[in-house]
């Protein structure tokens, strides 16, 4: 039975194959990143699929749980909760984590080496920056704008600020724009690396040693290079977390 895995955001459904190990589903970008409304272009033919399901967006889960049944009852879907994971927490509300960062969390702690402690940054809809513990406790973390929240943001409440988009696959902007447009995305994208670097040193110093750096979402590449501690990019991170299920069903 073909294993295919779910991470339904915000704004888009990202979906990917199981590999044979979790670093394998890590280090993979998923097969299929696309807006909430659309199916990934799977062949649903006689062979039975089996998801596994992340979501932050209720309904974008249930659009896409009517897509997969219309399109072959025979599938088989999960839906992870927070008991699945069995993620170690100290936080106060561990039921109210979004369920992209508990899977985040749980492959980065078994991806990291055992004698270090992690930051793990989602560069999404909105960004996210967790620490775990060297004995792989997750602590909780931030949650900041995205470069192209802010971006839209700026422009839905002002009046005279235009709508720009957020390119995470052109260079960085220049520190100093000499227009409107330029001193939006300077703010942006530089305001993003700073807020980044700082939640990083203060991790440092609350996980007691020098952590290490995983990054994943659709901004980290353009992020990564700005960040004072090199990160690993693993862009299947979130999908990794849910094939740490899998391997505890069936085994990779």
């Amino acid at each position: 039975m073909r294993t295919l895995l779910a991470d339904i955001g915000n704004t888009a459904i990202k979906v990917g194959e199981l590999q044979s190990t979790i670093l394998d589903t890590a280090c993979r970008a998923p097969e299929w990143n696309l807006p909430l409304h659309e199916l990934p272009p799977v062949d649903f033919g006689s062979t039975p699929t089996r998801w596994i399901c992340v979501s932050v967006n209720p309904k974008g889960l249930q659009k896409f749980v009517e897509m997969v049944s219309d399109r072959q009852e025979a599938s088989q879907l999960r839906i992870a909760s927070f008991a699945d994971f069995g993620l170690p927490v100290d936080v106060t509300e561990p039921d109210r984590l979004g369920m992209d960062r508990v899977a985040a969390g749980s492959a980065a702690i078994r991806i990291k080496a055992p004698d270090s402690g992690v930051v793990v940054i989602d560069v999404g809809t909105a960004t996210t920056v967790d620490a775990v513990t060297t004995e792989g406790q997750f602590l909780g973390g931030a949650i900041l704008g995205s470069p192209d929240l802010l971006l839209r943001a700026l422009n839905q409440n002002t009046q005279a600020l235009p709508q720009i988009a957020f390119e995470p696959k052109a260079d960085p902007p220049a520190a100093i724009g000499r227009n409107t447009e330029q001193a939006m995305a300077s703010g942006a994208y530089w305001g993003q690396v700073g807020a980044l670097n700082e939640l990083i040193r203060q991790y440092q110093t609350r996980l007691g040693s020098t952590p290490e750096v995983m990054l994943c979402g659709g901004g980290s590449e353009a992020i990564a290079p700005h960040l004072h501690l090199p990160p690993r990019v693993f862009p299947g991170l979130v999908l990794a977390g849910l094939a740490t299920l899998a391997e505890a069903e069936t085994g990779l």
